[in-house]
């Protein structure tokens, strides 16, 4: 509940800003995490989720 009820400006700063270097690797885009916030581990199955649904 805590994220639904966040602030913008703290929800840019969580999930949108997330610090990260970004790699051309061949044919792949790598980015890199450069920070750690306790809001990571949300971000990472939310990622996981989007991707497992298909959109029709």
């Amino acid at each position: 509940m805590e994220i639904v009820r966040m602030e913008f400006k703290r929800f840019l700063l969580n999930f949108i800003q997330i610090p990260c270097q970004v790699l051309n690797s061949g044919h792949r885009l790598i980015c890199r995490i450069l920070s750690y916030n306790k809001y990571l581990e949300t971000f990472f199955r939310t990622n996981e989720y989007i991707k497992s649904v298909r959109f029709t």
